[in-house]
């Protein structure tokens, strides 16, 4: 069963920010990457940090550049598009329960596709594919792997995540489905990379990234920034907290959290609908289910 929305952790930050900061690891490029030391972080807390691959001022830039090419016009709803759009430039904003999962998942956040083999709209291929090649050093593929090409049946799912200014937000969840996929695909383990585009206390003062892990709630974006890489399994439950509630929404603009992920995605090219078959994979009860 879903957990109840009033049920949702409190926005405290219970774990100290010396612990936060002990799970970030630097490195200054993909191939440098200590694989071997933040699966094993994450393996025991359940998320880690990489920083020093994406700077804060190219992160500001790719801001500007997102912004530049942002039309608010493109949204579609959070339900009835084809498994296969996604796998084009696409855009869609989910405010409520309702989606393309197999629970009741609470969220208010817009997010748009950009595949790697489509036309560069928001200049963000570039960092799309060092994202990437971070996912596949951490998961031990080939540096390139997936990443412009359909491979092993899987492909890279580049996209960016609006967490809206006015009180965006994503209950707590893990994701169960992707993980399995991926899985059945070959790969060894599952990686949630999110790449932060924007700074709590700069581009938003309240909310953002938590997860809960060894009866602790940590409030990440009090200690993460905009460059740094974000890291979670597939047993990590996560979500993101409210995002300056006390503004009003505008949903014309990019105002409030942005974040970059490169998921791994099934090839839904002939799907008639998104993960069909993997509907049951999230067994232990109480755990909703990832966004696709």
């Amino acid at each position: 069963m879903p957990v109840p929305y009033d049920e949702e952790p409190v926005m405290t930050t219970t774990a100290p920010e010396s612990c936060l900061q002990a799970n970030v690891f630097h490195a200054r490029s993909p191939e440098s990457v200590d694989a071997g030391a933040i699966n094993a972080r994450v393996d025991r807390d359940a998320f880690a940090a990489v920083r020093g691959i994406f700077s804060p001022d190219e992160m500001a830039e790719a801001l500007r550049s997102v912004r530049a090419g942002f039309r608010p016009e493109l949204d579609q709803p959070a339900i009835g598009e084809a498994p296969a759009a996604v796998m084009r430039n696409f855009q869609k904003l989910a405010i409520g329960g309702a989606g393309n999962h197999w629970d009741y998942r609470p969220r208010f956040m817009r997010t748009i596709y950009n595949p790697l083999w489509e036309p560069d709209i928001y200049g963000m291929h570039a960092v799309f594919r060092r994202l990437a090649q971070v996912r596949n050093v951490l998961q031990q593929k080939p540096l390139n792997h997936a990443i412009d090409t359909i491979e092993d049946g899987l492909w890279t799912a580049a996209r960016l995540q609006h967490y809206p200014a006015g009180g965006g937000n994503i209950s707590r969840h893990r994701d169960a489905v992707i993980s399995t996929v991926t899985g059945d695909a070959g790969v060894a383990r599952f990686h949630q990379l999110l790449l932060l585009i924007t700074s709590k206390g700069s581009d938003f003062t309240e909310g953002g990234a938590f997860c809960e892990a060894g009866g602790q709630t940590y409030d990440l974006e009090s200690e993460f920034r905009a460059g740094d890489i974000v890291i979670y399994d597939g047993t990590t439950m996560h979500g993101c907290w409210d995002v300056d509630p006390h503004v009003t929404p505008r949903l014309d603009t990019l105002d409030g959290r942005l974040v970059a992920l490169v998921s791994l995605y099934k090839d839904m090219s002939a799907d008639a609908r998104a993960y069909e078959g993997y509907e049951d994979c999230d067994v232990d009860a109480g755990a909703p289910v990832d966004e696709v």
